[in-house]
């Protein structure tokens, strides 16, 4: 079995986008969580990306549209992921694939697709 190098990553979650944003909320000792304003009668306190209501997926993905979704979205599209990804891709003879990890869910992709290229649902 060949390695795996790992040459890109990024990170999305309530802390904010990408590996600068985590790394400042780490040197700040600063989090997401703030208090659930998604049910007030439950209380607590909730982590949520900001924008994620607001993102819309691109229009070839948009009959998968849904909160998961929209988070593996974003991070493809954080830090210049979704780049790497395919410069990567573009070297390896065993087709594009990437993993990561958003919103406390690990999304697998096959193709990963950009703005520009199209996905057969």
């Amino acid at each position: 079995m060949q390695p795996l190098v790992l040459t890109a990553g990024t990170a999305i979650s309530a802390i904010g986008r990408g590996a600068a944003a985590h790394l400042q909320s780490l040197r700040t000792r600063t989090g997401g969580l703030r208090p659930n304003d998604f049910d007030a009668v439950a209380g607590g306190w909730i982590g949520r990306v900001a924008g994620i209501e607001a993102h819309r997926l691109p229009a070839p993905l948009a009959a998968f549209d849904c909160r998961n979704n929209r988070l593996a979205d974003l991070a493809l599209r954080t830090d210049g992921f979704a780049d790497a990804v395919a410069r990567a891709s573009a070297d390896s003879t065993s087709g594009p694939s990437a993993a990561f990890r958003s919103g406390g869910a690990t999304s697998l992709f096959g193709p990963v697709p950009t703005q520009e290229s199209t996905v057969s649902p």
